[in-house]
């Protein structure tokens, strides 16, 4: 992004600010439910992997994925709504 200058370097600088702040968790979750989902949604997997995370512990879902924000909100997971 900062090639194509569709970002400048402060905007850049200030989101890994804001992504070091965010606590990080490494949890496991099935693929094989993952997959399910994916094939039910008709969606990729590894958004359905997401929507499955945001589920199993209950934890709300950072996209800027407008169609992944939209599915997971259909799907009852909470979203935390990001600025452009």
């Amino acid at each position: 992004m900062l090639r194509r200058n569709r970002i400048t370097l402060h905007q850049v600088l200030t989101a890994v600010t804001i992504y070091e702040r965010i606590p990080i968790r490494f949890v496991s979750v099935e693929i094989a439910e993952s997959l399910k989902l994916a094939a039910e949604l008709n969606m990729y997997a590894y958004d359905a992997y997401l929507i499955c995370c945001a589920l199993k512990y209950n934890a709300p879902l950072i996209t800027l994925d407008q169609n992944l924000a939209r599915v997971a909100r259909e799907n009852g997971v909470d979203l935390i709504e990001v600025e452009k």
